[in-house]
């Protein structure tokens, strides 16, 4: 090939520049950390053009002795990497939606960015607020593809927004306990995107020492863990979980070493010697791991208390702990991030796993023919009560309390059946989690509860075929964060619950609180919203100020958006779970 001339290669390598920040090109490119990736344009809601880089690598694939290992650096590349399609997701089977068919593949850890402008050569004063968002999904499913978590809405505002995958189930969670497999992969492969963040969110106009981590669900959880992680100190400055926290019952560290013998066993592999275990499930190819789990399942198809976060005693020389003491540990010990954080729940969280039951005729069937010892397995008594006998007591007690309606359980008298389930899997650990922050004297805790019914809900997705309306479900917050059901018009009630949720989210992720920075947003500047109490002393009465976002309920203006301050969000129902002899009340004293 001939060499080209000097003036030539001048003149190539200033258009190659041109090409790095010209945000105009219908194929806009950006260097970051291991190369060159070139993106594309979107739309947003209203018309705003943004760019998207898509399925862009932020550490090495899992694969081979990396599985069941920390993640490593993304390796760099030659020539310029196509970024316009998302990557593939994590191998996963999604129990939450039928068909539960195996999907997806190891080789996923990639990010998303999207972004209003790209400049090169950016002043501080020219970069925006970074908002990373964790997907949700029991920490066995999901992605942050866009397809899955359209960011049509949030792209109407001026911050920059990033997805991204994580491994899942026992690919991202096995643990045997000791230093072969600490476990909680799939928290450090957060770790890893949330530090590729502060290494190249710069390039696509990216403020890196304004992060907002959110969440939702799981991903809820994962960004209190974040706040409770040494490994996570310093990579992000605000925290948003929306229906999850660590001390949710489904995200509280568990016993790896029986689950990881078990799969083990399913697996024809070594179960006794942790070594020989963990080089055995290494050689097994991921779709079988991944199948196998249907061996977990209790009775319905929602897998409880599955693979999960643990607390990591032990871990090689070297490697870093995320987790090092249990989450109540680490709050009465005041160590974490004490970074402003917003935190709340949706009316029918529940519906999660009570509607996929009221929408099943033969689960239903079998759930009331066989009550007393189903209903106690579904709820996770025995795993929190010291004993069978205990277990049994406050299941007669949550019987008395919640069921109303009486037996048999039918679709059109169980409101009290899915009370039941958000209390025990979500109110209730965001109510302690509030209490517990504020006494550790963390007095920049938000509080939220949204039972604003749209046109749009995820019962569609979860109870397909379920007549009765028992209000919005868990997620249906997100369909005002994120294009995942369809978009809004001007004209519909539920575009003014989306601009405003998608006002106060980035409100935060911008000033730290939510009802900052928009004097025109009514209902949230009258509202004010104000952060938890801190009681002054232990002797105090503790309250949760929260912020209900839900509809004005009456004449034309039924679905109009309102907005209020109020205390001790269903107080009853709380005291309840307060005085019930769970592990997990047991636990707040470390």
């Amino acid at each position: 090939m001939t060499a080209l001339p000097p003036a030539l290669r001048l003149a190539c390598a200033l258009a190659a520049q041109l090409l790095l920040v010209l945000p105009g090109l219908a194929s806009p490119v950006v260097r970051v950390r291991q190369g060159l990736v070139r993106g594309s344009a979107m739309t947003s809601l209203r018309g705003r053009r943004f760019l998207a880089f898509r399925g862009v690598p932020y550490a090495r694939p899992p694969l081979g002795d990396l599985r069941f290992a920390p993640p490593e650096d993304a390796l760099p590349w030659s020539g310029v990497l196509d970024a316009t399609q998302d990557g593939a997701m994590c191998v996963q089977k999604n129990y939450l939606v039928a068909p539960y068919e195996l999907q997806g593949q190891e080789d996923c850890l990639f990010v998303n960015v999207y972004t209003p402008k790209v400049k090169a050569n950016a002043t501080d004063g020219d970069l925006l607020d970074v908002m990373v968002f964790i997907h949700g999904g029991g920490f066995f499913s999901g992605s942050g593809a866009s397809y899955l978590y359209g960011p049509q809405f949030l792209m109407d505002k001026d911050v920059v927004l990033v997805t991204f995958n994580y491994r899942l189930g026992a690919l991202g969670f096995l643990s045997t306990g000791d230093r072969w497999a600490p476990g909680n992969y799939g928290l450090k492969d957060q770790v890893a995107a949330l530090r590729w963040v502060q290494a190249n969110i710069r390039q696509f106009g990216g403020d890196p020492s304004s992060v907002t981590l959110f969440g939702q669900s799981a991903g809820g959880s994962c960004v209190h863990y974040h706040m409770l992680s040494p490994m996570s100190k310093g990579l992000f400055h605000r925290a948003i979980s929306q229906s999850g926290t660590a001390l949710c019952k489904f995200a509280l560290p568990a016993d790896g070493r029986p689950l990881a013998e078990r799969q083990a066993l399913l697996l024809g592999c070594p179960h006794r010697d942790a070594r020989a275990l963990v080089a055995c499930l290494r050689r097994v190819d991921a779709s079988r791991i991944v199948e196998s789990g249907d061996a977990f399942h209790t009775w319905s198809v929602h897998p409880l208390n599955v693979f999960g976060p643990v607390v990591e005693a032990d871990v090689s020389p070297g490697e870093e702990r995320f987790l090092p003491e249990s989450p109540y540990c680490a709050i009465q010990r005041r160590a974490f991030s004490y970074v402003p954080w917003l935190q709340g729940t949706v009316l029918g969280e529940g519906l999660i796993l009570a509607g996929q039951v009221l929408a099943n005729a033969t689960l239903l069937a079998d759930l009331n023919a066989r009550w007393d010892s189903l209903a106690p397995e579904l709820l996770q008594l025995r795993q929190s009560c010291s004993s069978h006998e205990v277990a049994a007591q406050l299941w007669r007690n949550v019987s008395a309390f919640y069921l109303d309606g009486g037996l048999p359980l039918a679709p059109d008298n169980a409101q009290g059946f899915v009370n039941a389930f958000t209390d025990r899997s979500f109110k209730y650990a965001s109510r302690q989690a509030s209490l517990l922050h504020a006494a550790a004297g963390h007095d920049s805790v938000f509080s939220y509860h949204f039972s604003y019914r749209g046109n749009r809900t995820f019962g569609a997705v979860f109870a397909p075929g379920l007549a009765v309306d028992y209000g919005p479900y868990h997620c249906d917050d997100l369909l005002y964060l994120f294009n995942i059901l369809g978009s809004y018009t001007p004209d519909e009630p539920d575009y003014r619950v989306m601009d405003t949720l998608v006002t106060m989210w980035t409100n935060f992720a911008k000033y730290g609180n939510p009802s900052e920075g928009s004097p025109g947003l009514e209902g949230v500047t009258e509202a004010r919203w104000k952060p938890v109490e801190v009681p002054a002393s232990a002797a105090e009465p503790r309250h949760v100020r929260y912020l209900a976002i839900d509809a004005a309920g009456d004449g034309d203006d039924s679905r109009a958006l309102r907005l209020q301050m109020k205390r001790d969000l269903e107080q009853e129902r709380m005291r309840f779970w307060e005085e019930a002899p769970i592990a997990e009340n047991s636990l707040c004293r470390c």
